[in-house]
């Protein structure tokens, strides 16, 4: 009985191993983050689109050092090109939008919201994650 379940142990252990070495599926490529500093009028390509900020829309971010009960959002306004396809978004951070197959997401933005403090428009720098 316990040569049998020894040898039961090793067949499942080798059989755990062999999935983990030969994936029964390709994975898909990883989306890259666009790294900063990605400012207004500043272009950027990834995954064949190119992608430019224009606009701050919303920036509702709960300031550093308050306690907010919303956590808030940051809204921007992008420009997306791809292979002769343009398009305007709205971008809002977390929330994936599609553009030419491609999930399209503001990820990051700073500086971090501060009480009592405007963020002059040069200053924002905004970080995107391009992919499926």
């Amino acid at each position: 009985m316990n040569k049998k379940l020894g040898i039961l142990i090793i067949v499942l252990f080798l059989a755990f191993i062999a999935f983990k070495l030969f994936p029964s599926e390709p994975s898909a490529p990883t989306p890259s983050p666009i790294t900063g500093p990605v400012g207004f009028d500043q272009s950027f390509s990834d995954q064949g689109i190119a992608l430019t900020p224009l606009e701050l829309m919303q920036d509702s971010r709960c300031p550093e050092g308050v306690q907010c009960f919303w956590a808030g959002t940051v809204k921007v306004r992008v420009k997306l090109e791809s292979e002769g396809n343009m398009q305007e978004a709205e971008l809002e951070l977390a929330k994936p939008i599609t553009f030419v197959g491609q999930r399209v997401t503001l990820t990051g933005v700073t500086p971090a919201s501060a009480e009592n403090r405007i963020i002059p428009k040069g200053d924002y720098r905004f970080q995107f994650l391009i992919g499926q």
